[in-house]
């Protein structure tokens, strides 16, 4: 230690009356030997080295035994003090008090063992000769690895050597220098070639690199005197351990993905651990204040008691905790071993890092204590994203959602749709790899059927026994394994884009916030009463079943709850949306963009990106009709301005089916328009295009939702009165009607020209707008009377406001009523034919398919499903007559 640094050190020992005092030093390192030493000339001698690292206990400084934390308290704390001369005091100081120590403790240094703070003589000799010492070992790796780029990571953590190998930039065919073997095997987990030196050797080789300013290479540590600036910023400003490793020491931004380890082996078990049913505690770390052996105790009392068998991870000398094995593996097995074993739990340290990638039900523990010298807890400077969130998700999705109206007349509130996709599927979007449980009810058939048709996730439906909002979840716990946690939600909340699920092993209860609620939670009691700010919004997360396991079979959650007096952690959920209601829902507006793209409108600039595969396909063919238009000529198109993603100009106009006057003269404008479309180019016919097209893609889309269809497997259908062939047992009637259809050539199409892709620019002008692209298997050409169709469709069939769900639909015992509000324009239905010139059975024939193709591309709602399917049916009846 520099004479500065010792002089405050022995200025604040001699102020110190030591006399009847039993003394402890917390923490082995220098600075406590330096105390140990100065101590001795005032004839102190400290009883024991309190130390948190197990490694340490046993061995001595000068007499003085290195011993566990908890040896204080073999002794009274009213004759006791501690000196402590270590960055981590408050730390310290908290872990001693937790532990239940209640004497004296003295901080008599803020040191940091790896600092120098003088220019003195001494200090500048001693640096000196280390760093000549650390110029050998340099040279010595450069003539090993001669012109080989140097990734120095020169702390003995675990963690800081797994994120520098996990964020490295690509800088060619680069050296590792890490400190001890144990670094060196996380470094080679990402195969990367690795020098470990020990840790003396280390420090002196690090100040030769930072001293001679060498060139091709990277310090990437977060916490050395050598990032002092940076760690000021930390102070400043709240980023994660990861991040830190992200941004600030190898500089990459936010979209800088980790790299997984590439060399992990699979897991041997010499130990002989039962495959899923173990549990692998870590409650050791060498950074952070430990925890209580009461906590590890309870944790291995609570497994032990649900069959698992419990092992503690084990190195260099550590004793495994009372009650469980021991276990050891080489660093390239602990993720596998984790896996194998089922599920762990540790202290935060660097093996919790080397295990992120684990598939399995991990843990981490923080305690409860600041970072260093930041603002952070150790909680969330530390944090691992994606450890302890719960890999199940039970929804709650009975009640027969009488306040949504008509829109549960025919299904389960949770498939009523809200931007495109049912409430239920919000859920499935934001948390695709979960396991669902799903509690049916009202529509449970529904439900069932239209999962089997469109869940792509993992999912299990139970049918609920008993009522009120306790129904179902005891049934549904029987899907969860032991010891596991889960999230318990209704369905018909959607949680906002920045809501993440909570880690640790607490109970939590989401608090609305932003919306009001029957319940509230606030000062960890439940009222019944009305609330926005603490509103109970039906959201919960559990440590596991076991919190909840005599649930009754009927009666209201928040209640028992209550009655319970169960403890919850806080978890807002600010931005969250609940349509429990009709008046909420209709404040929603209508979605005019289909699930698949994503609009935004910029000033005169409307953007159209795709945000999944089936939008990326029908982009490309879009831009290609667009490409195709600009090069052929056409007026009614609105500017383009850019094809990746699109940007085209907005029309300020309305689409067609908004005008109610001049109705005739928009109608010849559009015609006239598409006529133009047609002439541009045509090319001779394409039969399986039209096979496809007609007849194909229609049964196929109809096979996929039969079994959701009611009255599907009947072989007449009533709609509107009117008894309809069923066209699942008259397809072949169907096809015969289709194959006697003629086209003599194909044309330029736009192949969706219904009232909604068409506005008019100045009031008169018609502008097509999100072009279908193709025909069958046939790119932008195909048979004109398809459009003629989609037009007819619009005029006749009042298909915008069907898409606008501005209709009913009554499924009824023995028939079906379907209304649609009209556009309007069916009084023009004769001007149609007399201007297109199409032939009416054609139109009206291929008007009956395009309804029936509708049923599985408005897939998000059901009532839209069933009623394409039973307006198609009762227009096929007419167009087979």
């Amino acid at each position: 230690m520099e004479p500065a640094r010792k002089s405050e050190m022995t200025a604040a020992l001699e102020a110190i009356d030591f006399k009847g005092k039993t003394v402890f030093v917390f923490g082995h390192c220098h600075a406590s030997e330096e105390m140990i030493d100065f101590l001795a000339t005032l004839s102190v001698s400290p009883l024991a080295i309190l130390d948190n690292n197990k490694t340490k206990h046993g061995n001595t400084y000068k007499g003085v035994p290195i011993t566990p934390a908890a040896y204080i308290l073999e002794f009274p704390s009213t004759d006791s003090i501690v000196l402590i001369a270590n960055r981590f005091c408050e730390q310290m100081r908290t872990n001693l008090r937790k532990l239940g120590y209640n004497g004296e403790i003295a901080k008599i240094l803020e040191y940091n063992s790896f600092a120098e703070y003088s220019l003195s003589g001494e200090t500048v000799k001693r640096k000196t000769e280390r760093m000549l010492r650390g110029m050998e070992i340099l040279k010595k790796i450069r003539n090993d690895y001669p012109n080989r780029y140097l990734v120095i990571c020169p702390h003995d953590a675990l963690g800081d050597v797994y994120w520098a190998m996990s964020f490295l930039p690509e800088y060619g065919d680069i050296i590792a220098v890490a400190n001890g073997e144990r670094c060196r095997q996380v470094a080679e987990i990402f195969g990367r070639i690795c020098v470990s030196l020990p840790n003396s050797e280390m420090e002196e080789f690090t100040q030769a690199v930072i001293f001679s300013r060498e060139q091709n290479c990277t310090i990437a540590h977060h916490d050395k005197v050598y990032t002092d600036n940076a760690i000021k910023y930390l102070n400043e400003h709240a980023i994660s351990f990861i991040d830190y490793y992200r941004r600030i020491v190898f500089g990459l931004d936010n979209s800088a993905k980790p790299a997984q380890p590439c060399c992990n082996q699979p897991f041997e078990n010499i130990s002989g651990i039962p495959q899923g049913k173990t549990l692998i505690i870590s409650p050791y770390a060498k950074s952070i204040v430990q925890m209580p052996d009461e906590y590890w105790q309870n944790v291995i009392h609570e497994y032990k008691g649900k069959g698992f068998t419990v092992c503690t991870n084990v190195i260099e000398g550590e004793e495994p905790l009372e009650g469980t094995a021991p276990i050891s593996f080489p660093l390239n097995q602990a993720v596998s071993a984790v896996e194998y074993a089922g599920h762990f739990i540790g202290i935060r340290s660097g093996l919790c890092d080397v295990i992120n990638s684990a598939a399995c039900n991990k843990t981490v523990v923080f305690p409860d204590c600041i970072y260093s010298t930041t603002k952070m807890k150790v909680s969330e400077f530390f944090a691992l994203p994606g450890w302890s969130k719960p890999d199940y998700i039970i929804i709650q999705a009975g009640g027969k959602g009488s306040r949504l109206e008509h829109l549960t007349a025919n299904k389960p509130k949770a498939l009523v749709p809200v931007e495109n996709l049912p409430m239920l599927f919000h859920l499935f979007k934001k948390y695709p790899d979960k396991k669902f449980i799903i509690i049916a009810d009202h529509k449970k058939d529904v439900l069932r059927e239209y999962l089997e048709c469109f869940a792509k996730v993992k999912y299990r439906i139970v049918e609920a026994i008993g009522t009120g909002t306790c129904s179902g979840i005891k049934q549904a716990m029987e899907f969860l394994p032991d010891c596991e946690p889960f999230m318990l939600v209704w369905s018909d909340l959607i949680l906002p884009e920045g809501f993440e699920l909570p880690a640790g092993n607490d109970d939590y209860i989401g608090i609305s916030q932003t919306f009001p609620c029957r319940w509230s939670f606030q000062n960890d009691v439940f009222e019944e009463k009305r609330s926005e700010e603490f509103g109970v919004a039906g959201l919960f997360v559990f440590k596991d079943k076991s919190r909840i396991a005599d649930v009754p079979e009927s009666g209201e959650l928040v209640k028992w709850f209550r009655d319970k007096n169960l403890k919850f952690k806080q978890l807002g959920l600010a931005g969250t949306r609940e349509f429990g209601t009709i008046d909420e829902y209709k404040k929603l507006g209508v979605e005019k963009c289909r699930p698949f793209n994503r609009i935004t409108i910029e000033n005169d600039i409307v953007t159209k990106e795709a945000i999944d595969g089936q939008g990326k396909k029908l982009a490309e063919l879009e831009k290609k009709w667009y490409e195709f238009a600009i090069r052929s000529g056409i007026d009614a198109i609105p500017k383009i301005y850019q094809t990746e993603p699109l940007k085209i100009e907005r029309i300020k106009g309305k689409n067609i089916y908004e005008y109610k006057n001049e109705k005739t003269e928009i109608l010849k404008g559009i015609i006239n328009a598409l006529k133009n479309l047609h002439e541009t180019k045509q090319i001779p016919p394409d039969t399986f295009s039209i096979k496809e097209a007609y007849y194909g893609k229609t049964m196929d889309r109809l096979c996929k939702v039969r079994d959701l269809i009611p009255f599907a497997e009947n072989r007449s259908i009533i709609v509107n009165r009117r008894e309809c062939r069923n066209v699942f047992f008259y397809k072949h009637e169907l096809e015969k009607a289709l194959d006697l259809l003629k086209c003599d050539h194909f044309s330029f199409i736009h192949g969706d020209c219904t009232f909604s892709n068409i506005m008019l620019k100045n009031s008169t002008m018609p502008v097509f707008i999100d072009p279908r692209g193709y025909f069958g298997s046939t790119e932008l050409f195909g048979d004109p009377n398809y459009d003629w169709a989609k037009l007819y469709y619009s005029i006749a069939g009042n298909y915008d406001r069907f898409n606008l769900k501005d209709f009913r639909l009554k499924i009824g015992e023995n028939a079906v009523e379907l209304k649609i509000e009209s556009n309007n324009w069916e009084e023009l239905e004769k001007e149609f034919f007399e201007f297109s010139g199409a032939d009416e059975k054609t139109i009206k024939l291929l008007h009956a398919v395009i309804w029936l193709s509708l049923t599985t591309y408005a897939w998000h709602d059901y009532d839209s499903i069933c009623g394409a399917f039973y307006n198609g049916i009762y227009y096929l009846e007419e167009a087979l007559e």
